[in-house]
């Protein structure tokens, strides 16, 4: 075994590197960065010749693979001179190696000056925008990338929610500039909106149908200072009209994130409580399934705060790993807080003759 064939060795592990990050990368190109890659790369490895020896790829440390890999990848954007401007750069993710600041299609559309200091403040930002280019066609990747630039360029702080601080994970609104963002809610719409309306589209699920989209559209043109951090998942859009949930107490609103986040599928049994008894509130622990789908929405509107306690305290056995309910002990504590509202509610009639 010769340097030739660990030299191949690590250009290969290179290049596989280079294409699980990602980024762009035209394979027919590689034999020209490959020769002028070979001298750095001998400085940087101590190249194997003894036979006995196992191969460079089970052998090379990614401390020393890393800046092999971004120098190839800049070298083949003819980025060096940004790579040296972004020395405390972290280009090494846990999972991958974070090549998108050197790819020139994005890195051309910035001045080097302005790119550097953007990516030094919003790094987050834009490798999520180029995470949502991934199986774009080469038209549909081009115009997100123009739409993506123009939006940062003119308005820096986009996506940024400047009330938070700095290291406040949640200033980022990381999944505000994405292709799907652009193709529905259009450029000029984004440039133009308030930040409450930018909170909400980060808040989406990427999964989202267009329907739901839709209404949600509605309500942040309707309601332009509009934002709470509830769940609008498709239950939730289901039940409830945009001036209901514009109009939503911050109680209502911790409902039904509970109850979301239990089951989707109860929030409609939630709606109808909330219909009944406008008041109503519970705790976390109420919002079980298995005590939300044991109790009508009409006994569970008036139920006391007594009877929750009490209801979550009654263990709940299995058999077979099924859930057995115990629906009687259950109906006993409804029809005895039944009983002693009815009692109230009859001596307050009594008082007011």
């Amino acid at each position: 075994m010769n340097d030739e064939y660990y030299m191949s060795e690590v250009l290969d592990a290179v290049h596989s590197a280079i294409k699980l990050s990602g980024v762009e990368f035209d394979s027919s190109r590689c034999d020209e960065i490959d020769k002028e890659m070979e001298d750095y790369i001998k400085k940087s490895v101590n190249i194997i010749t003894n036979k006995d020896k196992v191969k460079f790829k089970s052998t090379i440390n990614r401390k020393i693979l890393v800046p092999i890999v971004v120098r190839y990848y800049a070298l083949y954007n003819d980025n060096l001179e940004l790579l040296e401007c972004l020395k405390n750069f972290n280009f090494d993710l846990d999972c991958r190696i974070n090549l998108f600041p050197l790819d020139r299609n994005l890195s051309s559309k910035f001045s080097l000056k302005k790119y550097v200091e953007l990516l030094n403040s919003q790094e987050i930002i834009f490798r999520r925008f180029y995470g949502s280019l991934w199986g774009l066609d080469d038209n549909k990747k081009k115009q997100a990338l123009n739409t993506f630039c123009e939006l940062i360029s003119k308005k820096n702080d986009i996506a940024l929610d400047k009330k938070k601080d700095n290291d406040d994970e949640d200033k980022y609104l990381t999944r505000l500039l994405s292709v799907k963002n652009f193709e529905f809610f259009g450029k000029d719409f984004i440039l133009n909106s308030s930040l409450s309306q930018r909170k909400v589209i980060n808040s989406l699920d990427f999964h989202l149908k267009e329907n739901y989209m839709a209404k949600v559209f509605e309500l942040i043109k309707k309601y332009r200072n509009y934002y709470s951090n509830l769940n609008l998942c498709p239950e939730i859009l289901d039940c409830l009209s945009i001036d209901e949930i514009a109009s939503l107490s911050q109680k209502d609103v911790v409902l039904y994130n509970n109850v979301a986040k239990r089951n989707c599928g109860l929030v409609s049994k939630l709606h109808s409580v909330l219909e009944i008894n406008p008041d109503f509130s519970c705790t976390f622990e109420f919002t079980k399934p298995e005590i939300f789908k044991s109790i009508s929405a009409e006994d569970m509107a008036f139920l006391s705060n007594d009877a929750m306690i009490a209801i979550e305290k009654i263990r709940i056995p299995t058999v077979d790993n099924v859930i057995i309910m115990p629906i009687r002990k259950i109906n006993r504590i409804i029809a005895k807080d039944n009983h002693l509202r009815k009692k109230l509610e009859a001596k307050e009639a009594k008082l007011h003759k």
